[in-house]
């Protein structure tokens, strides 16, 4: 009757009791562990051993080691074993490390936009230098110069040669025609207008694509702060008239902007207090900004409410208004009263980059009222007073 069942002991879970690093010379066994994932169980790790990343851990000691000029490394065997317990389990990695390399000579065939003096500045490394990147990677920093360009299918093939402990590369370049933007979509805005996230992108249709000018447009996106997330997709088009265009999406993920804020509180001097306040960031979808505060109580009532528009005219020209007020008494021997209005103009700068100028203009009266000590009222400390102010902020 107990056919198909099985019995299973599940024991206890195994934790990793240490990582030997075998046939290491040059490099220390304790700066190729760090590289892992993978660690020894200790009193504030529990350390479980996990495949993926364990698989993970002998490509990243690959890749420090290939940072280090050691190109031909290798790991010749690993094995996992257990003690006699089975819930203690030793890694054992062997290296052999082969040479060091530096870079030798560094040579371009087919590159006509740019010279070669420019090409191998874009390489970050020079003659005698630790050969730290693999040839493919020193070609994709040699391409980024034709990505900035407009050249998106640009091609750059490396050949190695070893000679002695340094290696020369010679790279064949490829260069294709620049490539210009057709269409500019995006996708995942709900509540946010189309046109707040288009004025912030630096590229336009019909405009020679630029890799810097995409990244910035992203950046441009996220620092709104109406967003979780952004990404971008682009996609090559048909060509028409020999010309080579590209379509780009940007997707957006919404997040929940805006604070709306309620209470209470109690002190001798304004006896009970309740405040009521808004922060809209993006007012009606459109990027604009809100603000409204109400403080009310006993002897004290603030008001204040304030709006910013950051493209008037759909220009980036920013206009900001606040109007203030204040009423307060003071222990019954005075009322404080303060209005203000401000106003303020600003325009984003091209140059220097993220730089702005604005123009702000303040109107501010105070005034005192309702002295209980009448004589108080002829003190040159209660004189009313009317504030203009004028400020010029870069």
């Amino acid at each position: 009757g107990n056919e198909g069942f099985v019995d299973i002991v599940e024991g206890d879970k195994v934790r990793i009791a240490a990582v030997n690093i075998i046939g290491n010379q040059a490099i220390d066994g304790g700066a190729i562990r760090k590289q892992m994932e993978t660690k020894p169980k200790r009193w504030w790790r529990k350390s479980e051993f996990k495949a993926d990343t364990y698989q993970l851990d002998k490509e990243r000691i690959l890749a420090f080691y290939r940072s280090k000029g050691y190109q031909q490394a290798t790991i010749v065997r690993d094995s996992i074993y257990y003690d006699e317990s089975r819930s203690r389990l030793f890694i054992d990695i062997e290296i052999e490390e082969g040479a060091q390399y530096y870079v030798g000579s560094v040579s371009w065939e087919g590159n006509e936009l740019f010279s070669s003096v420019e090409l191998a500045r874009q390489l970050k490394m020079k003659e005698g230098d630790v050969f730290q990147f693999s040839s493919p990677e020193l070609a994709y920093l040699a391409k980024s110069a034709y990505y900035e360009r407009g050249y998106l299918d640009t091609e750059i093939i490396p050949r190695e040669t070893i000679r002695g402990d340094s290696i020369d590369v010679s790279f064949q370049v490829f260069e294709g025609e620049p490539w210009r933007i057709r269409r500019i979509e995006f996708t995942g805005n709900v509540k946010t207008r189309e046109k707040v996230l288009r004025r912030e992108v630096a590229l336009r249709p019909g405009d020679v694509f630029k890799s810097s000018q995409l990244q910035e447009s992203q950046r441009r996106l996220y620092m709104l702060g109406y967003f979780k997330d952004v990404q971008f997709q682009q996609h090559a088009t048909p060509s028409v008239d020999d010309e080579k265009y590209v379509d780009l999406s940007f997707i957006v993920e919404e997040q929940r902007t805006g604070a709306a804020s309620m209470g209470a509180g109690y002190s001798d001097r304004d006896k009970l207090v309740g405040t009521i306040g808004l922060q809209i960031p993006n007012f009606r979808g459109m990027g604009q900004n809100l603000d409204f505060s109400w403080e009310f109580g006993t002897r004290r009532e603030q008001f204040l409410v304030g709006f910013t528009e950051p493209w008037l005219f759909d220009t980036p020209t920013s206009f900001s208004f606040r109007l203030y007020t204040l009423n307060q008494q003071y222990f019954n021997s005075f009322d404080f009263h303060r209005n203000s209005v401000s106003v303020r103009v600003g325009r984003r700068l091209k140059k220097p980059a993220y730089s702005s100028i604005s123009l702000g203009y303040q109107l501010r009266d105070e005034r005192y009222s309702d002295f209980v000590d009448s004589t108080q009222a002829d003190s040159p400390s209660f004189t009313p007073r009317t504030t203009s102010s004028l400020e010029l902020v870069f």
